[in-house]
């Protein structure tokens, strides 16, 4: 499993529930390939001890970069491993630098390309207005990540989407992502996530990133899905992604806030699904029994209200 990304800084603190901080000297930041980001830092004996009665385990983390970039972690680290000279928290969420957006940088996982030569693909998308040109690009040694991939079943960055959107907000520059990954992951039968995401200002200087853990879902024998080795399956082109955002930003509009609904259907076309899954695909049968029968009942409604002769 290898390290995509790594930040490195002198000196950062545990902020304590209470408000107290804890200095924990130099640390580094590393980001695996799985999604999943860890906080390595000295262990001293306040570390230690705080770690012991699980206070760590309640604590925000705040530092600065080697780049001079404020640093912090939400939520508490969700678990830790104390070794013999550094401590190991595996951190949940992690933001760097400031929020103003402008150039977006995200690094995609488990996203196929039509071939094993890709290039770029280029497309706009129409999204709230907006006309926003999109660009996505296999990242380095692509073939050598699809391999590992098809080998391991496991989260991997096989991409990069860029694109330049600086009338979007935070909030609204996230729920767009959010759109974009949901019709890459419709286009493509499996779940499309993001690891990392980070926004760069004019003349490229950075200016923000988030790392986050994502969950994908293994290749599997349904028929909607794609076979790498049979390369069989529904494989619409990338470029069929951009007509299926606006539909999917309606949709979740109207009918469904939390994106529960479209992610229990990607969960239903697996092998192994989950309760959304089945219950999903209940609702489907009913929908569809429903369809079938409620003409015949008003044909036969029709037939026995004599009111309806009149």
């Amino acid at each position: 499993m290898g390290i995509e990304l790594r930040l490195c800084g002198s000196a950062g603190d545990f902020v304590l529930t209470n408000g107290s901080r804890l200095p924990s000297g130099p640390f580094r930041i590393e980001q695996t390939s799985s999604g999943r980001t860890f906080l390595y830092c000295e262990r001293t004996l306040p570390v230690a001890i705080s770690a012991a009665f699980d206070g760590l385990l309640r604590a925000t983390f705040q530092g600065h970069t080697a780049a001079g970039h404020f640093i912090r972690t939400g939520g508490g680290p969700s678990r830790y491993v104390d070794g013999p000279k550094e401590f190991c928290l595996v951190l949940r969420n992690v933001e760097v630098g400031g929020t103003d957006e402008h150039t977006h940088f995200l690094s995609l996982t488990n996203l196929r390309f039509p071939s094993d030569r890709p290039g770029s693909t280029i497309f706009t998308v129409s999204w709230g207005g907006l006309s926003i040109p999109l660009r996505i690009t296999p990242r380095k040694n692509y073939l050598e990540r699809i391999r590992r991939l098809a080998k391991t079943e496991d989260v991997m960055p096989t991409a990069t989407l860029r694109f330049r959107a600086p009338n979007l907000d935070y909030s609204a520059a996230g729920e767009f992502v959010t759109d974009i990954c949901l019709a890459l992951s419709l286009v493509q039968g499996r779940k499309i996530n993001w690891i990392y995401h980070a926004t760069y200002g004019p003349r490229q200087i950075f200016q923000h990133a988030v790392f986050g853990e994502t969950v994908c879902k293994a290749d599997t024998a349904q028929p909607l899905c794609f076979n790498p080795v049979l390369r069989t399956g529904v494989t619409p082109a990338l470029t069929a992604s951009g007509d299926a955002v606006a539909r999917i930003k309606h949709f979740r509009e109207a009918y469904d806030p939390s994106n529960r609904l479209i992610n229990a259907w990607l969960d239903a076309r697996t092998e192994t699904d989950y309760l959304e899954g089945r219950t999903l695909k209940y609702v489907v049968v009913i929908e569809a029994l429903t369809a079938m029968t409620a003409p015949i009942a008003n044909v036969s409604r029709r037939i026995h209200d004599k009111a309806l002769w009149k």
